[in-house]
């Protein structure tokens, strides 16, 4: 059977076939651009932040369609001067009747929906001769109300922020691992002026550049590999840094900005994942024995003899942090964090795939009301739904019996909750506009579910096979 090798293990097969001592006669400037490398990641790769997702054209259609198809008093109650004011403008002059209800998410797309049906000269009653409630059949008012109330939902869904286990919106957590590899303790300055508080001015090199804080962050491993006073073996390409990188035996106060402008910069041009592979592919490229003693295992070379001591050490030495751990690589702080930070934007993509397969549910539910109110011949549906915009209507038709059992005169206007019609000289039921409207907006309806659960079934088995 033939061996298939993944590209992840290639790097660790060239380090197992190159000659161990090689990469440590190389000097600092090869593993320094495997760090840099990584620096870029962690830089420019950073996920950018969330902003609200639009709706498909076709939902600006959809408000209108479903509109047109509501009763007349719901599309009226929109050209009060409150309502044009906003919902809490609205809301505050109805207090009674709108008490329990919220609908500050949907009142501006309603309002601008409500406006265009309204206006007998708007381009929408000019092009479309809309029809209106009392011209679709039941089933078809109740498959358009049903699919806008759908696609409202699918619409939070839409611009609701991904999360991570713990809570936190998987773009932060993702840049946060990122920010955490670069510089593990405080980061201040500007991206090409960077101060991190790992590398400390107070102390000396031989102080923080130990075997235990060996791989602690990006920015300490890239001073440690590089502030030497040997200009020919530092990561400088031949020019002295010592001025600003490694003050006496002290880091530089602008030690860090000084290395990463020697970095290339922006030279991955992937997505992050594939970053990050590339990344730790060219660091264990990378890795090696150090010249003068074949069991440390580092970056860099030695210099005057000298291992890992001194200012004149060119190296970074992970001996400790490799052998014998049960995490391998993940030991080494910086890495861990890149992993991690892999691991979650593979959940970032597969949720930006989910939002994709929700906007085209809400294109298909807004083309399923279109085919609905489009037709011309359309068939009463068998179902035994109650017609969208009239709930409880055997609620009203007791009422106007109760209202018929007083005689019909001004004085009983107030008996049962009646009004007196003097035209007719009888007794009507009162009309509760907003318990209407409350009633309406509750009321599930279950024609032509069928066909709208199945769309976004197909959508939801869609989003398994990613």
């Amino acid at each position: 059977m033939a061996m298939h090798v993944t590209p992840y293990f290639l790097p660790l097969m060239a380090l197992l076939v190159t000659p161990l001592c090689e990469a440590a006669t190389k000097g600092a400037q090869a593993p320094f651009h495997a760090l840099c490398l990584a620096w870029d990641v962690t830089q420019n790769m950073k996920l950018p932040a969330r902003s609200p997702t639009p709706a498909p054209s076709s939902y600006d259609r959809l408000l209108k369609l479903n509109m047109s198809a509501a009763l007349a008093n719901w599309r009226q109650m929109f050209e009060n001067s409150e309502a044009k004011q906003g919902w809490p403008k609205y809301k505050k002059a109805n207090s009674d009747s709108t008490k329990g209800l919220d609908w500050s998410k949907h009142w501006s797309s309603w309002l601008t929906a409500a406006d265009a049906v309204n206006k007998p000269k708007s381009n929408w009653n000019a092009k479309d001769k809309p029809k209106h409630n009392n011209s679709l059949k039941d089933y078809q008012i109740s498959t358009i109300n049903m699919s806008a109330q759908e696609v409202q939902n699918l619409l939070e869904q839409l611009n609701t922020e991904s999360q991570d286990s713990s809570g936190k919106s998987l773009a932060n957590a993702v840049n946060d691992e990122l920010g955490n590899a670069f510089c593990s303790g405080t980061l201040t300055g500007t991206a090409q002026a960077p101060v991190c508080s790992d590398i400390s001015n107070g102390q000396s090199k031989v102080a923080q550049c130990t075997k235990a804080n060996a791989g602690k962050s990006i920015a300490l491993d890239m001073f440690c590999l590089c502030a030497v006073t040997n200009d020919q073996d530092s990561c400088a390409g031949g020019t002295n840094i010592a001025g600003t990188v490694l003050f006496a035996r002290n880091p530089h106060a602008s030690a860090l900005a000084t290395l990463i402008s020697k970095c290339p910069k922006k030279t991955l041009d992937k997505q992050l994942d594939e970053g990050i592979t590339l990344a730790l592919a060219a660091f264990l490229g990378q890795l090696g024995q150090l010249a003068d003693n074949q069991n440390n295992i580092g970056l860099g070379r030695t210099v005057n003899g000298k291992v890992y001591t001194g200012t004149s050490s060119a190296c970074v030495e992970y001996t400790d942090k490799i052998k014998h751990s049960t995490t391998g690589l993940k030991q080494i702080a910086w890495i861990g964090h890149l992993l991690t930070a892999k691991k979650l934007f593979s959940e970032y993509k597969q949720q930006v795939a989910q939002k994709q397969l929700l906007i085209k549910d809400i294109d298909n539910l807004s083309k399923q009301a279109e085919h609905e109110y489009g037709r011309n011949h359309a068939v009463e549906a068998t179902a035994g739904s109650p017609r969208a915009g009239t709930p409880g209507e055997g609620k009203q038709l007791s009422t106007k019996q109760e209202c018929g059992k007083h005689h019909a005169s001004p004085d009983n206007c107030n008996k049962a909750g009646c009004d007196y019609d003097a035209k007719n000289k009888n007794t009507n039921p009162k009309q509760d506009h907003h318990q209407q409207l409350q009633e309406q907006e509750q009321i599930h309806l279950d024609v032509q579910g069928t066909k709208i659960n199945l769309i976004l079934k197909m959508n939801k088995q869609a989003i398994s096979k990613i």
